[in-house]
């Protein structure tokens, strides 16, 4: 069902046509057709460019209009909603375009992946039910340019695990950041700002619960695996002056002193914002 907007479009166009040639519709580029999103997530609207011409989007759901282009709209309640565009012509032809935006409230939880762990100690734990998304097979591909996708979360990670030594968190940061194609076995094209220190999150989703010494999935590409603990980019939010590291002897998680302490150095890219 077309909203009351609709209806100002006809009558916005009806009077220009009194007036002036006529109505011609505009082009929405993007989105092509009708859309449905989640909640939360936005859309980035795009016109058609017209010579001298005035753009105006208008928003079911309380989005403010606005005279921009090529608008970027965040949809946060879920609905039904009807986005029209409105062009005045250079030669005062109007007319008018619109798209209708399903916004899904459903939950979608997010995936969460096995553990590895298959042996079980008793009936109900982790072995027994092995709940999770199943890993691939294979799990890793190496890439044959110093790099290897994890076909589990779909990050690269640099096929060296130990090319830095130890560091403190900082001198982490910066080698990561400044880590580009030639250097580490790189051949993969990248430049200084691809790389980067991971998160707690990405840099725990290598471990294998069904290995120690270390706590990895057995056949892996990598080189240079330190038994050890290696940085994240996940400050501690207790101890500010901490940051949380990984054990890849065992997958054990914990944190330390940024400045004060030497620890291993992972870097990655690619990742979901």
């Amino acid at each position: 069902m077309l909203t009351h907007r609709f209806y100002k479009a006809l009558i916005f166009c009806g009077i220009i046509i009194v007036f002036a040639a006529g109505c011609r519709s505009p082009e929405i580029i993007f989105p092509t057709g009708d859309i449905t999103i989640n909640a939360g997530e936005s859309i980035s609207f795009s016109a058609a460019s017209y010579p001298d011409a005035i753009h105006k989007w208008t928003f079911d759901g309380g989005a403010k209009d606005t005279f921009e282009q090529n608008p970027k709209v965040t949809f946060n309640r879920p609905g039904v909603y009807y986005v029209h565009l409105f062009v005045l012509y250079n030669d005062f032809e109007s007319g008018f375009a619109f798209r209708k935006v399903t916004v899904d409230g459903t939950s979608r939880p997010a995936p969460v992946e096995k553990t590895g762990q298959t042996t079980s100690y008793a009936t109900g734990d982790d072995g027994d039910l092995e709940k999770g998304v199943a890993w691939p097979n294979p799990r890793f591909t190496d890439n044959s340019d110093g790099t290897v996708t994890d076909n589990l979360t779909g990050l690269i990670w640099l096929k060296s695990a130990n090319c830095f030594g130890l560091r403190t968190w900082s001198q982490a940061l910066s080698d990561c950041n400044s880590l580009a194609s030639g250097s580490c076995g790189l051949t993969d094209g990248s430049s200084a700002g691809d790389w980067r220190l991971p998160n707690v999150k990405e840099l725990h989703s290598l471990i294998d619960y069904g290995q120690y010494m270390p706590a990895f999935p057995s056949g892996h590409p990598f080189t240079n695996l330190q038994w050890f603990y290696y940085w994240s980019a996940t400050t501690v939010a207790e101890y500010t002056f901490s940051a949380w590291e990984v054990d890849m002897y065992d997958g054990y998680l914990d944190y330390y002193d940024k400045i004060n302490s030497d620890v291993h150095v992972w870097p990655v890219r690619g990742g979901h914002r």
